[in-house]
């Protein structure tokens, strides 16, 4: 693994992601990369999974490509959320228990048309 660039620290750099069952307690997947790109660690922990498990993520990996991918999969997901999450939809979702329908930015649909994904 690599050494971090323009710093003065000397130990090799890796990040370190885990698929886990928290019900049986059991480890399915492990991905040890050089990057910190947690989300593209996520999406590869998918294989592991069948169809209509629920995952359960931290803060930071929510974003409507995560979400598509998860529906593509046939997966279900439950996110914890930044608090200073600025989108009013979620924002308002949390205050509540409604079922609301997310539609992406056009910032958000004009990236997933560049994967070729709209």
């Amino acid at each position: 693994y690599k050494t971090p660039k323009n710093t003065s620290r000397h130990y090799p750099y890796a990040m370190m992601s885990c698929l886990y069952d928290v019900m049986n307690g059991l480890i399915y997947d492990i991905d040890l990369v050089e990057h910190n790109n947690e989300r593209a660690c996520a999406l590869k922990h998918f294989s592991r999974l069948k169809n209509n498990d629920v995952i359960i993520f931290d803060r930071g990996y929510f974003s409507y490509y995560m979400l598509h991918q998860i529906t593509n999969n046939d997966l279900n997901a439950v996110f914890r959320i930044q608090e200073g999450n600025r989108n009013k939809i979620i924002k308002k979702f949390s205050e509540s228990d409604l079922i609301f329908e997310y539609t992406p930015s056009e910032a958000v649909k004009s990236e997933l048309r560049k994967r070729g994904l709209l």
